[in-house]
Protein backbone atom coordinates (compact mmCIF):
# COMPACT_ATOMS: atom_id res chain seq x y z
CA UNK A 1 0.00 0.00 0.00
CA UNK A 2 2.43 2.11 0.51
CA UNK A 3 4.41 1.80 -2.32
CA UNK A 4 1.04 2.66 -4.38
CA UNK A 5 1.16 5.99 -2.37
CA UNK A 6 4.26 7.15 -3.50
CA UNK A 7 3.32 5.92 -7.14
CA UNK A 8 0.13 7.88 -6.91
CA UNK A 9 2.46 11.31 -5.41
CA UNK A 10 4.84 10.54 -7.97
CA UNK A 11 2.45 10.83 -10.51
CA UNK A 12 0.53 13.84 -9.18
CA UNK A 13 3.98 16.01 -9.08
CA UNK A 14 4.46 14.83 -12.47
CA UNK A 15 1.26 16.38 -13.34
CA UNK A 16 1.67 19.38 -11.80
CA UNK A 17 4.73 19.96 -13.27
CA UNK A 18 3.42 20.03 -16.46
CA UNK A 19 0.91 22.10 -15.94
CA UNK A 20 3.36 24.89 -14.12
CA UNK A 21 5.69 24.68 -17.52
CA UNK A 22 2.83 24.54 -20.09
CA UNK A 23 1.06 28.10 -17.96
CA UNK A 24 3.86 29.81 -17.12
CA UNK A 25 2.59 32.95 -18.92
CA UNK A 26 -1.13 32.77 -16.91
CA UNK A 27 0.76 31.84 -13.77
CA UNK A 28 3.05 34.31 -13.55
CA UNK A 29 0.44 37.37 -14.17
CA UNK A 30 0.70 39.59 -11.30
CA UNK A 31 -2.30 39.51 -8.56
CA UNK A 32 -3.50 41.96 -5.51
CA UNK A 33 -5.79 40.49 -3.36
CA UNK A 34 -8.61 42.67 -1.95
CA UNK A 35 -10.41 42.92 0.91
CA UNK A 36 -13.20 45.65 2.48
CA UNK A 37 -15.01 44.72 5.67
CA UNK A 38 -17.02 47.17 7.65
CA UNK A 39 -15.16 50.31 5.89
CA UNK A 40 -11.69 48.52 6.51
CA UNK A 41 -9.65 47.70 3.29
CA UNK A 42 -6.74 45.98 2.54
CA UNK A 43 -4.72 45.12 -0.80
CA UNK A 44 -1.76 42.85 -1.24
CA UNK A 45 1.69 43.66 -2.64
CA UNK A 46 1.62 42.09 -6.76
CA UNK A 47 2.40 38.22 -6.65
CA UNK A 48 2.56 36.06 -9.25
CA UNK A 49 -0.55 33.89 -9.71
CA UNK A 50 1.04 30.88 -8.82
CA UNK A 51 2.26 31.60 -5.74
CA UNK A 52 -1.32 32.23 -4.48
CA UNK A 53 -2.37 28.81 -6.32
CA UNK A 54 1.04 27.24 -4.33
CA UNK A 55 0.26 28.61 -1.21
CA UNK A 56 -3.25 27.92 -1.36
CA UNK A 57 -2.24 24.24 -1.90
CA UNK A 58 -0.10 24.14 1.65
CA UNK A 59 -2.48 26.04 3.23
CA UNK A 60 -4.61 22.87 2.55
CA UNK A 61 -2.18 20.57 3.14
CA UNK A 62 -1.70 22.19 6.40
CA UNK A 63 -5.81 22.08 7.92
CA UNK A 64 -6.19 18.29 6.30
CA UNK A 65 -3.12 17.76 8.49
CA UNK A 66 -4.24 19.67 11.91
CA UNK A 67 -7.89 17.66 10.94
CA UNK A 68 -6.35 14.08 10.43
CA UNK A 69 -4.67 15.13 14.16
CA UNK A 70 -7.25 15.61 15.80
CA UNK A 71 -9.43 12.49 13.88
CA UNK A 72 -6.49 10.46 14.93
CA UNK A 73 -6.12 11.24 18.85
CA UNK A 74 -9.92 10.81 19.43
CA UNK A 75 -9.94 7.29 17.85
CA UNK A 76 -6.95 6.75 19.68
CA UNK A 77 -8.84 8.04 23.39
CA UNK A 78 -12.05 6.02 22.05
CA UNK A 79 -9.57 2.83 21.94
CA UNK A 80 -8.10 3.53 25.39
CA UNK A 81 -12.15 3.80 26.85
CA UNK A 82 -13.06 0.69 24.63
CA UNK A 83 -9.49 -0.93 26.22
CA UNK A 84 -10.40 -0.10 29.96
CA UNK A 85 -14.04 -1.47 29.26
CA UNK A 86 -13.05 -4.61 27.80
CA UNK A 87 -10.53 -5.07 30.73
CA UNK A 88 -13.62 -4.31 33.12
CA UNK A 89 -15.57 -7.07 31.98
CA UNK A 90 -12.93 -9.41 31.19
CA UNK A 91 -12.32 -8.56 35.67
CA UNK A 92 -16.15 -9.03 36.16
CA UNK A 93 -16.14 -12.49 34.11
CA UNK A 94 -13.38 -13.73 36.31
CA UNK A 95 -14.44 -12.75 39.19
CA UNK A 96 -17.99 -14.47 38.30
CA UNK A 97 -16.47 -17.27 37.54
CA UNK A 98 -14.29 -17.65 40.01
CA UNK A 99 -17.46 -17.08 42.30
CA UNK A 100 -19.70 -19.95 40.49
CA UNK A 101 -16.38 -22.52 40.77
CA UNK A 102 -15.97 -22.08 37.28
CA UNK A 103 -12.57 -20.89 37.92
CA UNK A 104 -10.96 -22.83 34.85
CA UNK A 105 -13.06 -22.14 32.10
CA UNK A 106 -14.10 -25.54 31.49
CA UNK A 107 -17.21 -27.62 32.23
CA UNK A 108 -17.71 -29.58 35.13
CA UNK A 109 -17.46 -33.98 34.34
CA UNK A 110 -20.95 -34.47 35.57
CA UNK A 111 -22.41 -31.93 32.77
CA UNK A 112 -20.40 -33.41 30.27
CA UNK A 113 -22.61 -35.81 28.60
CA UNK A 114 -26.45 -35.79 27.46
CA UNK A 115 -27.08 -38.62 29.08
CA UNK A 116 -25.59 -39.27 32.49
CA UNK A 117 -26.21 -42.26 34.65
CA UNK A 118 -26.96 -41.92 38.42
CA UNK A 119 -23.55 -42.85 39.31
CA UNK A 120 -22.00 -40.10 37.43
CA UNK A 121 -24.25 -37.14 38.77
CA UNK A 122 -23.32 -35.80 42.50
CA UNK A 123 -25.37 -36.07 45.21
CA UNK A 124 -26.68 -39.25 44.10
CA UNK A 125 -26.09 -42.58 45.42
CA UNK A 126 -24.39 -45.69 43.42
CA UNK A 127 -26.13 -48.57 42.39
CA UNK A 128 -25.39 -51.72 44.18
CA UNK A 129 -21.75 -52.64 44.13
CA UNK A 130 -20.48 -49.32 42.65
CA UNK A 131 -18.64 -46.59 44.19
CA UNK A 132 -20.47 -43.44 45.63
CA UNK A 133 -20.47 -40.65 43.81
CA UNK A 134 -20.90 -38.31 46.26
CA UNK A 135 -19.66 -34.92 45.96
CA UNK A 136 -16.04 -34.46 48.75
CA UNK A 137 -18.14 -31.92 50.41
CA UNK A 138 -21.15 -34.10 50.63
CA UNK A 139 -18.72 -37.25 52.23
CA UNK A 140 -17.14 -34.64 54.54
CA UNK A 141 -21.25 -33.50 56.20
CA UNK A 142 -21.84 -37.17 56.35
CA UNK A 143 -18.53 -37.42 58.22
CA UNK A 144 -18.93 -34.66 60.80
CA UNK A 145 -23.26 -36.39 61.23
CA UNK A 146 -21.56 -39.65 62.71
Amino acid sequence: MRVVKVIVLIVFFFFCMIFFVQNTAMLSTPLILKMDVFSVSYASPEVPFYVVLLLAFVVGGLFSLAYFILERMRLGAKVKEQAGRIAALEKELAASKSYSGLSTGYASPSFSSPVETASQVPGTYAAAGEESAETPAAEQEKAEDK
